[in-house]
């Protein structure tokens, strides 16, 4: 089983203005709107029992489908993918809870408050 590692760490050179996932034994570079989208779905999927968080919790403009689909295109060949409950406009990320972790001292400088008030 694939492991999940949110690091958070900036990038820089050609991954700049992108934050690092390892994925398995390989990184992978998101943009920040997708990486906050990740990290709320991870956590979302280890603090509630089915893992499941409602669009409105990961985005509160009317863009949250269209930022769903761009993560679940970033994350193709990764191993994992977005699942989605469409009626009730629920997701969640494929991963077991127990292949997430996080770089908690990352996170908190995350510079997006939504993800540091996570941690």
């Amino acid at each position: 089983m694939a492991s999940l590692y949110l690091d958070g760490s900036p990038g820089t050179g050609k991954n700049g203005q992108r934050f690092l996932v390892n994925i398995g034994r390989q990184e992978w570079w998101f943009t920040q709107k997708d990486f906050t989208y990740l990290v709320k779905l991870a956590v979302a999927r280890i603090r509630r029992g089915d893992g499941w968080i409602h669009l409105s919790e990961l985005e509160a403009s009317m863009n949250g489908h269209r930022y769903v689909y761009r993560l679940k295109q970033s994350l193709i060949g990764t191993g994992f993918t977005v699942e989605n409950l469409p009626r009730q406009k629920k997701y969640r990320i494929t991963a077991k809870p127990e292949a997430i972790g996080f770089d908690l001292d990352q996170l908190r400088e995350f510079p997006d408050i939504t993800v540091r008030r996570l941690f």
